[in-house]
């Protein structure tokens, strides 16, 4: 019975290996055409209303083993005495596209997909 069981085991996991390992192959080449904009970059946010162009930051970089991408925005706004936000990027293989997790100082979460 042992050697039944460990030989199901053995088949599952043989089964399965091929599907999981074109997965981690799918998502890193996906994480990979992000990394253009990995790093720090001086942005400007216009506001025509307002006839108002204000200066922002913005970095993207790798987190949590290159699984996630960070965004992270701090800037200028108008009506607001500081204006932040934090993005996380990920590709999910299972739909095969990419989903965001966005946070912002003043406004509810989003998640985006």
């Amino acid at each position: 019975m042992k050697r039944l069981i460990g030989l199901f085991l053995i088949l599952m996991v043989g089964m399965g290996f091929p599907v999981w390992a074109e997965q981690a192959k799918t998502f890193t080449e996906q994480m990979e055409k992000l990394q253009p904009l990995v790093g720090k970059w001086k942005t400007r946010s216009i506001f025509p209303g307002k006839n108002l162009e204000v200066p922002g930051e913005l970095e993207y970089r790798w987190v949590l083993g290159k699984n996630w991408l960070r965004v992270e925005f701090v800037g200028q706004h108008p009506e607001r005495p500081f204006w932040e936000a934090y993005v996380m990027i990920k590709f999910d293989t299972a739909k095969n596209l990419y989903i965001a997790y966005a946070f912002f100082n003043a406004d509810d979460p989003v998640i985006e997909v």
